[in-house]
């Protein structure tokens, strides 16, 4: 059985449950593997650098996690909408100064589909989540001010979107 890196387990507290990684208590080894195998199930993890990007694998991958999800079309173009945005208006460009940096991205069903959050891995840049930040195309920017809510987690350099408003 493929246990996932104390980082998947990270994201897993940061989206499933706040109140541990307010408390402390990140790497609780009780129930790592029910955790684990929860996370499996209701999230979408997807690792590219710039040299691996696959752009389409990606949005395919997403488009059938949405299907298992049981989310409706409108939640489920919403998703790929806003990382499709994110990932081709911001995050290639920064990764085409920076060309071995590993990407990750953790997309998070709640119950019904009808919440998510998709948490970007920034740490690897040298710029950290300030690559996030900034104009550059006024309609990528327009549709991702529609779309995501930003929250800075205090982990640095890990940056959640909460997706539909």
């Amino acid at each position: 059985m493929n246990i996932h890196s104390n980082c998947d387990i990270l994201f897993f507290d940061i989206l499933f449950r706040p109140q541990s990684w307010i408390g402390g208590n990140l790497l609780n080894k009780k129930g790592t593997k029910t955790r684990t195998f929860i996370y499996r199930i209701r999230s979408w993890e997807y690792r590219f650098s710039y040299e691996t990007k696959d752009l389409l694998e990606m949005m395919g991958s997403l488009e059938e996690f949405c299907r298992r999800q049981f989310m409706r079309r409108q939640e489920a173009t919403r998703c790929q909408l806003a990382i499709e945005e994110l990932v081709t208006a911001y995050l290639l460009p920064a990764m085409e100064k920076e060309p071995s940096v590993e990407l990750g991205l953790v997309l998070n069903a709640r119950e019904k589909g009808t919440k998510m959050n998709l948490v970007v891995d920034c740490r690897q840049f040298s710029e950290g989540a300030a690559v996030l930040v900034g104009e550059r195309d006024p309609i990528s920017d327009a549709i991702l001010n529609k779309i995501l809510r930003r929250q800075d987690l205090p982990e640095k350099d890990l940056v959640m979107y909460e997706i539909g408003r």
